[in-house]
């Protein structure tokens, strides 16, 4: 491993994200399969792959798409297989309006598009795609952020899939609440850090008939607008480094490894205002419309619940 010139031990012992393993973040197929072999639910899904079209069975149907003999049925999402290809198309069955919807990166306020005619998946152009039954979320997804494998903050936000329109706060970011961790989820957090060698890392969430799922897993993620992750998370890689260097001295600093089995979540006061943070986004995504996004009215953050161990200030 290559060292910065710096007179310590952290360059030659202490690996925060494998740059190795980070490399599978780009192939969507190989987090797909990471996350199925370390037991982490991810949709029901099936990859058609461009170099072996010729020998692919495709069966095209109102209501469903059969390929290699997997049936998925409509709402269908259609993925490039490169993680940096975020061009991503759900197909509607005609009882649901039929055409397709269009998820980009975001541009200015939008983020997605509705083409009432386009029914054409995208494997007849020649490309490689993951196909997999969209889930029904309720029109939100969670956003995971995690550092090492004793913590993590969860953010919930407008799903780009309801209206393609970006719900923003009175900083211009992205309006999102944060959300309570169940001990599951906690569990997938620990295998996704440990799975793909990432200490700081995010991934996202989706929540449908009591289940979560996960759909994607990023490298190096940060939360966007909370000063509190940024200390957490500093006060967190100091402690690994500071573990790393005089282990003697600081064996009460969080470790990556061995891992912990989490806990079950603690008790908080935050917990009582989920129900209300859940309704007020809900009535943020199904209400009237808001040209400028309403302030929280709960401004508690429920970081506690998310902690398996506390984060030492050192």
């Amino acid at each position: 491993m290559a060292t910065c010139g710096l007179p310590c031990l952290l360059c030659d012992r202490l690996v925060f994200n494998d740059l190795d393993q980070q490399e599978l973040l780009f192939d969507r197929r190989r987090v797909y399969s990471i996350l199925e072999s370390t037991g982490v639910p991810v949709p029901k899904y099936v990859i058609f792959d461009a170099d072996h079209s010729a020998t692919t069975s495709i069966v095209e149907e109102d209501d469903c798409v059969t390929i290699s003999g997997v049936k998925l049925r409509k709402p269908l999402v259609e993925k490039p297989v490169s993680g940096e290809d975020h061009n991503i198309c759900i197909y509607y069955p005609r009882s649901q309006g039929g055409g397709s919807k269009r998820l980009f990166r975001k541009v200015g306020d939008c983020s997605a598009q509705y083409y009432p005619n386009e029914n054409r998946l995208r494997l007849h152009d020649g490309g490689s795609y993951i196909y997999e039954e969209l889930l029904q979320t309720e029109g939100t997804d969670v956003k995971v952020y995690a550092v090492g494998t004793e913590y993590a903050h969860a953010e919930a936000r407008k799903s780009p899939i309801v209206d393609g329109r970006v719900l923003r706060n009175a900083r211009g970011k992205e309006m999102r609440y944060p959300v309570i961790l169940s001990a599951e989820e906690k569990e997938v957090a620990r295998k996704v850090v440990l799975g793909f060698g990432q200490t700081m890392c995010g991934f996202d969430i989706l929540r449908s008939n009591g289940k979560s799922f996960v759909c994607d897993v990023n490298g190096w993620a940060s939360v966007k607008d909370s000063t509190k992750f940024w200390d957490d998370a500093s006060n967190l890689l100091r402690a690994y480094c500071l573990s790393a260097l005089a282990p003697s001295h600081f064996s009460s600093s969080p470790r990556v490894h061995p891992p912990r089995q989490p806990e079950s979540p603690r008790s908080s006061n935050a917990v009582d205002a989920e129900p209300e943070l859940q309704a007020e986004l809900a009535e943020g995504i199904h209400g009237p419309h808001h040209s400028t996004p309403r302030p929280l009215r709960h401004q508690r953050q429920l970081w506690a619940c998310n902690v398996l161990t506390p984060v030492l200030c050192l």
